[in-house]
């Protein structure tokens, strides 16, 4: 089973992000290296001026043992691929490719792996923490910290190991290979494109936000991956009051998304984010996706800048980028519910029903289609229609019964876009029918329109059955899912399950109709269902 998300080490703090047509003229020597000395933050001269471009994905991919493998080979001089690198008009040298391997020297060289005072700076907390110091732990162990090796210097009572690794440090140098031949950020962007396509494919929505980088819609994406803070693209706006409301919606769709924080390993609680871990290795692709179904951006992915801008015009002064975010906001919130927020629309949607597998993963096609289908139903003011004679209640269940239906037709769709439309239409199709027929039949009706078998395929895991096996954490995980399905309440409107979060209290009997504030005439419901009470129930509100 592969390790969640946030076993990753977060390195993606530790390289500037910026434009590449961007930045301020500096006065620096022409020759750089990537010497120990020179990826210092304070005082290293080559770490002054790298960057990041800032459509780049997040470097936060490897494992604390690939991290750990890194500074090792750096260390012991092995043969590792260079870092491809482009010095900019500005002066700052954009890292092409090996942002990875240049980040795990520059973490263990500053004792940064996520948790450090550079990644605080950026983020404002430590990110996967675990991850964070297990990779410190396994360096330590392996070759020791950086001012280990700096203090054996000069300090002969040092340990051995320190000493000897001190020695190898003064002749440690990452190999480097600049495109001295590109004279131009646009052709340095291509370059990019070209080389890293080579190693891990570039998808088309990393392309589109590349190409789209100065339209609504990819601003928007960035700023949530921001959480807000930091402004650097749409930092160009001149109007203060949208650059801050742009901070302001942002950092509020960023926690509907992915708080709390999805804690590695084992699940003990419900109140998991919609969105899965923010840092995942996709989940600004994640986030721009969303903000497209959000904002009704149906077309297929521009083949450049000019198409993408044709699409979706530059944004000026901002006040595109609010309409999307706003926009955004609205699904977010009508998919889920926070703690210290109550959104009366929230559908308040059950994570194990719509986000999760039966396995405890993330499922991010199911997500973004369940998005596209609750924006649809949305502007045209059909929602409270879900609640009505249980209907949302009937889905929901057919879905937990049929769960392999959601894999099965993404399969069959070929490609993720295509997959999240399928699933769209997959839950369409489930809730125009569901009334019409028993679920059994259904489930044949499905298997014939969707073109896809309707008995799962055998589980690729098997349980462990050898005497003395330990219970792995995807049994685990699936054990307290059905526990919690099985014990969540339901909504007395809807028949639905409801998230203990996106849990509200309603009035069997009304107010207006003389009911009590008991526990006897208290109902659990959603948020949206208790709010569209009348129209569900089809009483006439009274006033």
């Amino acid at each position: 089973m592969p390790p969640r998300e946030p076993t990753r080490v977060n390195l993606d703090a530790l390289i500037i992000r910026q434009d590449m047509e961007g930045g301020v003229q500096k006065n620096v020597p022409h020759d750089f290296g990537f010497k120990h000395s020179d990826l210092v933050q304070k005082g290293g001269m080559t770490y002054a001026i790298s960057r990041k471009p800032d459509f780049q994905r997040s470097t936060s991919s490897w494992t604390p043992e690939k991290v750990r493998d890194m500074v090792v080979a750096y260390i012991e001089g092995e043969t590792v691929r260079g870092v491809i690198v482009w010095r900019s008009q500005q002066s700052d040298l954009f890292v092409i490719d090996g942002a990875h391997r240049l980040s795990s020297i520059i973490a263990w060289i500053n004792d940064d792996y996520g948790d450090g005072d550079i990644s605080k700076a950026h983020y404002g907390e430590p990110q996967n923490p675990l991850a964070a110091q297990k990779a410190r732990d396994l360096i330590k162990t392996s070759v020791g910290s950086y001012t280990n090796l700096i203090e054996a210097v000069t300090d002969s009572t040092a340990n051995p190991k320190h000493q000897e690794n001190a020695k190898k440090l003064v002749f440690a140098t990452l190999p480097v290979q600049e495109l001295k031949k590109v004279s131009d950020a646009a052709t340095a962007e291509k370059s990019f494109l070209k080389i890293n396509e080579q190693g891990v494919i570039v998808s088309d929505t990393e392309k589109w936000l590349i190409n789209s980088r100065y339209c609504p819609n990819s601003i928007a994406a960035r700023a949530i991956s921001l959480k807000g803070a930091g402004g650097a693209y749409w930092e160009r706006f001149k109007d203060t009051k949208n650059k801050d409301e742009i901070s302001k919606l942002s950092g509020s769709v960023h926690k509907l998304l992915f708080s709390p924080e999805l804690d590695a390993g084992e699940l003990k609680t419900v109140d998991l984010p919609i969105a899965g871990s923010f840092t995942s290795s996709n989940a600004l692709n994640l986030i721009f996706q969303f903000v497209n179904f959000a904002n009704d951006v149906q077309s297929r992915p521009p083949a450049n800048r000019a198409e993408a801008e044709k699409l979706i015009p530059r944004d000026a002064d901002g006040a595109a980028t609010i309409r999307f975010l706003k926009k955004t906001k609205r699904i977010a919130s009508l998919l889920s519910n926070l703690r210290t927020s109550s959104y009366a629309h929230s559908l308040d949607l059950h994570p194990f029903v719509y986000f999760y597998s039966h396995q405890g993963n993330h499922q991010p096609t199911m997500f973004l289609a369940t998005a596209y289908w609750l924006r649809e139903l949305d502007k045209r003011k059909k929602i409270p229609e879900l609640a009505k004679d249980g209907l949302r209640g009937r889905v929901e269940d057919f879905l937990l019964e049929n769960a392999f239906l959601v894999q099965t037709i993404s399969r069959r769709a070929r490609g993720e876009e295509k997959a999240v439309r399928r699933l769209k239409e997959f839950l369409v199709f489930l809730a125009e029918n569901i009334s019409k027929t028993t679920s059994g039949d259904l489930l044949e009706q499905v298997g014939k329109h969707f073109r896809v078998a309707t008995i799962p395929e055998p589980e690729e895991e098997e349980e462990p059955t050898a005497p003395g096996s330990r219970i792995p954490i995807h049994v685990r995980n699936s054990m307290f899912i059905d526990q919690e399905l099985n014990n969540a309440q339901k909504c007395e409107l809807c028949t639905a399950r409801i998230p203990p979060r996106g849990l509200s209290r309603d009035h069997r009997k009304d107010r207006k109709q003389g009911g009590t504030g008991t526990k006897a005439n208290a109902a659990p419901t959603h948020h949206a269902c208790n709010s569209a009470k009348d129209k569900i129930t089809g009483r006439v509100a009274q006033h």
